[in-house]
Protein backbone atom coordinates (compact mmCIF):
# COMPACT_ATOMS: atom_id res chain seq x y z
CA UNK A 1 0.00 0.00 0.00
CA UNK A 2 2.90 2.35 0.47
CA UNK A 3 3.88 2.09 -3.19
CA UNK A 4 3.37 5.17 -5.16
CA UNK A 5 1.72 5.23 -8.52
CA UNK A 6 5.10 5.77 -10.24
CA UNK A 7 6.55 2.66 -8.57
CA UNK A 8 3.47 0.62 -9.48
CA UNK A 9 3.68 1.73 -13.11
CA UNK A 10 7.42 1.01 -13.14
CA UNK A 11 6.84 -2.41 -11.58
CA UNK A 12 4.07 -3.19 -14.12
CA UNK A 13 6.26 -1.98 -16.96
CA UNK A 14 9.14 -4.12 -15.64
CA UNK A 15 6.84 -7.15 -15.49
CA UNK A 16 5.72 -6.54 -19.10
CA UNK A 17 9.36 -6.26 -20.18
CA UNK A 18 10.15 -9.53 -18.35
CA UNK A 19 7.21 -11.32 -20.04
CA UNK A 20 8.28 -9.89 -23.40
CA UNK A 21 11.86 -11.13 -22.85
CA UNK A 22 10.67 -14.63 -21.87
CA UNK A 23 8.33 -14.88 -24.87
CA UNK A 24 11.03 -13.46 -27.14
CA UNK A 25 13.60 -16.00 -25.92
CA UNK A 26 11.09 -18.83 -26.43
CA UNK A 27 10.44 -17.53 -29.96
CA UNK A 28 14.17 -17.30 -30.72
CA UNK A 29 14.67 -20.83 -29.37
CA UNK A 30 11.83 -22.15 -31.52
CA UNK A 31 13.18 -20.35 -34.58
CA UNK A 32 16.64 -21.84 -34.01
CA UNK A 33 15.10 -25.30 -33.73
CA UNK A 34 13.08 -24.71 -36.89
CA UNK A 35 16.20 -23.42 -38.64
CA UNK A 36 18.15 -26.51 -37.54
CA UNK A 37 15.37 -28.81 -38.76
CA UNK A 38 15.10 -26.95 -42.07
CA UNK A 39 18.85 -27.20 -42.56
CA UNK A 40 18.72 -30.88 -41.71
CA UNK A 41 15.90 -31.34 -44.21
CA UNK A 42 17.72 -29.49 -47.00
CA UNK A 43 21.20 -30.90 -46.32
CA UNK A 44 20.40 -34.48 -45.35
CA UNK A 45 16.96 -35.72 -46.29
CA UNK A 46 16.34 -33.95 -49.60
CA UNK A 47 19.65 -35.14 -51.14
CA UNK A 48 18.94 -38.61 -49.78
CA UNK A 49 15.58 -38.67 -51.56
CA UNK A 50 17.15 -37.20 -54.72
CA UNK A 51 19.81 -39.89 -54.92
CA UNK A 52 17.26 -42.61 -54.15
CA UNK A 53 15.07 -41.25 -56.95
CA UNK A 54 18.03 -41.25 -59.37
CA UNK A 55 18.81 -44.85 -58.43
CA UNK A 56 15.19 -45.88 -58.97
CA UNK A 57 14.87 -44.14 -62.36
CA UNK A 58 18.16 -45.56 -63.61
CA UNK A 59 17.29 -49.07 -62.43
CA UNK A 60 13.96 -48.81 -64.25
CA UNK A 61 15.74 -47.73 -67.44
CA UNK A 62 18.13 -50.67 -67.10
CA UNK A 63 15.20 -53.04 -66.68
CA UNK A 64 13.55 -51.68 -69.83
CA UNK A 65 16.73 -51.92 -71.91
CA UNK A 66 17.62 -55.41 -70.70
CA UNK A 67 14.10 -56.60 -71.47
CA UNK A 68 14.53 -55.31 -75.05
CA UNK A 69 17.92 -57.01 -75.27
CA UNK A 70 16.67 -60.35 -73.95
CA UNK A 71 13.45 -60.48 -75.97
CA UNK A 72 14.74 -59.08 -79.26
CA UNK A 73 18.51 -59.73 -79.15
CA UNK A 74 18.80 -55.94 -79.47
CA UNK A 75 22.46 -55.05 -79.03
CA UNK A 76 21.68 -51.33 -79.05
CA UNK A 77 19.51 -51.86 -75.97
CA UNK A 78 22.40 -53.73 -74.35
CA UNK A 79 24.74 -50.80 -75.07
CA UNK A 80 22.19 -48.42 -73.52
CA UNK A 81 21.86 -50.66 -70.47
CA UNK A 82 25.64 -50.65 -70.02
CA UNK A 83 25.60 -46.83 -70.02
CA UNK A 84 22.88 -46.93 -67.39
CA UNK A 85 24.99 -49.38 -65.36
CA UNK A 86 27.73 -46.74 -65.21
CA UNK A 87 25.20 -44.09 -64.14
CA UNK A 88 23.75 -46.39 -61.51
CA UNK A 89 27.18 -47.11 -60.06
CA UNK A 90 27.78 -43.35 -59.87
CA UNK A 91 24.47 -42.78 -58.06
CA UNK A 92 25.18 -45.62 -55.64
CA UNK A 93 28.59 -44.14 -54.84
CA UNK A 94 26.88 -40.80 -54.20
CA UNK A 95 24.47 -42.57 -51.85
CA UNK A 96 27.39 -44.22 -50.06
CA UNK A 97 29.21 -40.89 -49.65
CA UNK A 98 26.04 -39.16 -48.39
CA UNK A 99 25.35 -41.99 -45.93
CA UNK A 100 28.89 -41.80 -44.55
CA UNK A 101 28.85 -38.00 -44.33
CA UNK A 102 25.64 -37.87 -42.30
CA UNK A 103 25.81 -41.32 -40.67
CA UNK A 104 22.61 -42.58 -42.31
CA UNK A 105 22.53 -46.29 -41.48
CA UNK A 106 19.43 -47.19 -43.52
CA UNK A 107 20.79 -45.49 -46.63
CA UNK A 108 24.16 -47.16 -46.14
CA UNK A 109 22.58 -50.61 -45.72
CA UNK A 110 20.37 -50.14 -48.78
CA UNK A 111 23.29 -48.88 -50.85
CA UNK A 112 25.37 -51.95 -49.94
CA UNK A 113 22.51 -54.30 -50.82
CA UNK A 114 21.85 -52.46 -54.10
CA UNK A 115 25.55 -52.48 -55.05
CA UNK A 116 25.79 -56.21 -54.39
CA UNK A 117 22.64 -56.89 -56.41
CA UNK A 118 23.90 -54.65 -59.22
CA UNK A 119 27.19 -56.56 -59.46
CA UNK A 120 25.30 -59.86 -59.62
CA UNK A 121 22.96 -58.44 -62.25
CA UNK A 122 25.84 -57.15 -64.36
CA UNK A 123 27.46 -60.60 -64.19
CA UNK A 124 24.17 -62.14 -65.33
CA UNK A 125 23.91 -59.70 -68.23
CA UNK A 126 27.51 -60.47 -69.21
CA UNK A 127 26.65 -64.18 -69.31
CA UNK A 128 23.60 -63.41 -71.46
CA UNK A 129 25.77 -61.34 -73.79
CA UNK A 130 28.23 -64.22 -74.18
CA UNK A 131 25.33 -66.59 -74.80
CA UNK A 132 24.00 -64.27 -77.51
CA UNK A 133 27.43 -64.18 -79.16
CA UNK A 134 27.54 -68.00 -79.16
CA UNK A 135 23.98 -68.12 -80.51
CA UNK A 136 24.87 -65.76 -83.36
CA UNK A 137 27.92 -67.86 -84.19
CA UNK A 138 25.86 -71.04 -84.15
CA UNK A 139 23.16 -69.34 -86.24
CA UNK A 140 25.81 -68.56 -88.85
CA UNK A 141 27.02 -72.16 -88.83
CA UNK A 142 23.41 -73.34 -89.09
CA UNK A 143 22.81 -71.12 -92.12
CA UNK A 144 25.96 -72.45 -93.77
CA UNK A 145 24.99 -76.03 -92.96
CA UNK A 146 21.43 -75.34 -94.09
CA UNK A 147 22.67 -74.57 -97.59
CA UNK A 148 24.77 -77.75 -97.56
CA UNK A 149 21.77 -79.73 -96.26
CA UNK A 150 19.52 -78.41 -99.05
CA UNK A 151 22.19 -79.26 -101.61
CA UNK A 152 22.54 -82.80 -100.23
CA UNK A 153 18.77 -83.29 -100.09
CA UNK A 154 18.52 -82.15 -103.69
CA UNK A 155 21.31 -84.55 -104.68
CA UNK A 156 19.60 -87.38 -102.78
CA UNK A 157 16.24 -86.71 -104.41
CA UNK A 158 17.85 -86.66 -107.86
CA UNK A 159 19.70 -89.89 -107.13
CA UNK A 160 16.49 -91.54 -105.95
CA UNK A 161 14.70 -90.34 -109.08
CA UNK A 162 17.46 -91.84 -111.19
CA UNK A 163 17.31 -95.14 -109.34
CA UNK A 164 13.52 -95.15 -109.60
CA UNK A 165 13.66 -94.54 -113.38
CA UNK A 166 16.19 -97.36 -113.76
CA UNK A 167 14.01 -99.73 -111.76
CA UNK A 168 10.93 -98.77 -113.78
CA UNK A 169 12.85 -99.17 -117.05
CA UNK A 170 14.16 -102.59 -115.95
CA UNK A 171 10.70 -103.79 -114.96
CA UNK A 172 9.07 -102.52 -118.10
CA UNK A 173 11.42 -104.43 -120.41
Amino acid sequence: NKMTIGKRISLGFGFLVLVTLVLGSIGVSNMRTASFEATKLSDIYTPEVDVANDVYKTASNIEYEIRAFMLNDDETALANAKKYFIDLKKFLSQAEAHAKKYNLKALSDNEKAASKALNEYIASVDRAEKTLAKKKKLDGVMVENGALFVKNVDHYVKSQETILKQEIDEKSE
